[in-house]
């Protein structure tokens, strides 16, 4: 780990003659989910149209190749520049720079987040089930060190945000995110959805399971027990999973998010994906299941307990699954649950987040 130390120092050694710069009225966005602009920073950057602030976006992704790792790397000189002269910076995951660099004390740093309501562990949780040399280089990497506040869709996700990111209580802004906003203003509806994706008689079931770092996916029981005579089975793969070899009759769905998928669902079944809360929220009734249960738990962990808090909707058994495809749907139980982790799609989340911005970099 001595290199980490060595790529530590010279990254703020790096650093200090952009810190002797001018402090600008700037705020600064640093994306690692994808290379185009997230939907969410779109947004906040929108809303921000006519303010006399100016905006820098980056958003690039980190990928295992020696290009990939090159080009970040020469990014970051961009990225060291922009930081130091802004007086926020606002990222929506892990980013090198804000966790690792010693930054002026008049930046802030704004964490969003990219997802809401927060099934699975992550952040400084998920330290804890990784290996002794994953937990010894997260800590030098400075994981999710730093934020000044962090963006929150409820007191609930809030709990989880304090151990994710060790970050205090009052530090926590508890106002919505803009996917809140975009699903609440329906933006998020697929132009000629129907057209794409027909019914022909048939109810569209999306089955959109999230990514499982140590086990393959496998939607054979699913498959096997799938009654495709009276449903169309959709399905929405994380990006680093292939979709060859999937039986004929999986239609996969690429090209759209997760949040434009719903548009043409009847039903979603899911099973750890934040996505179960945008459905709901889309009211698109939502089926868990959960057939590595019992390992999951423990590795990478659970913050909310689908099988206790939703039985109704929930099971290891894709039969019980199945079932429940046949039964009418209690929507009651779906948005109290929901409830619990959303408290503020009101459609003024974006404000919010544009008020607390120009409160705080006058």
């Amino acid at each position: 780990m001595f290199i980490i130390d060595i790529f530590k120092f010279c990254l703020n050694l790096f650093y200090l003659p952009f810190k002797l710069l001018k402090t600008k009225k700037k705020i600064t966005f640093i994306s690692r989910q994808s290379n185009t602009l997230p939907l969410e920073f779109s947004m906040i950057v929108d809303s921000l149209k006519g303010e006399d602030i100016e905006i820098i976006t980056i958003s690039k992704k980190i990928e295992r190749s020696f290009k990939s790792l090159f080009v970040n790397f020469l990014l970051f000189f961009k990225e060291m520049y922009h930081i130091a002269t802004s007086k926020m910076l606002i990222v929506d995951g892990y980013c090198i720079l804000a966790s690792c660099l010693k930054h002026k004390k008049n930046l802030i740093i704004l964490q969003t987040w990219h997802a809401n309501g927060i099934i699975k562990k992550i952040g400084l949780q998920t330290i804890p089930s990784r290996s002794k040399k994953g937990q010894k280089l997260a800590k030098k990497m400075n994981m999710h060190q730093n934020y000044d506040y962090v963006l929150s869709s409820s007191k609930e996700t809030s709990k989880v945000y304090l151990e994710a990111f060790d970050i205090k209580e009052e530090n926590l802004l508890e106002i919505g995110t803009p996917m809140l906003d975009y699903l609440y203003y329906k933006k998020n509806q697929i132009k000629n959805g129907n057209k794409l994706f027909p019914r022909n008689g048939k109810l569209n079931v999306i089955y959109m399971p999230t990514i499982r770092k140590h086990s393959k996916l496998d939607m054979s029981e699913l498959v096997n027990n799938f009654d495709f005579s009276k449903y169309n089975l959709y399905v929405k793969l994380h990006p680093i999973y292939q979709d060859d070899n999937l039986d004929p009759r999986i239609k996969v769905i690429n090209g759209y998010s997760g949040e434009q998928v719903i548009s043409i669902a009847d039903y979603v079944i899911t099973d750890y994906s934040n996505i179960a809360f945008e459905a709901i929220l889309c009211k698109v009734p939502v089926l868990f299941y959960l057939p590595d249960y019992d390992e999951y738990i423990n590795d990478p962990g659970i913050n909310i307990d689908i099988l206790k808090e939703i039985p109704e909707y929930a099971s290891k058994d894709i039969n019980d699954i199945l079932k429940m495809l046949d039964s009418k749907y209690d929507f009651n139980i779906a948005n109290n649950f929901t409830k619990k982790y959303i408290e503020y799609c009101d459609g003024k989340c974006v404000k919010r987040i544009k008020k607390f911005i120009l409160n705080n970099i006058k």
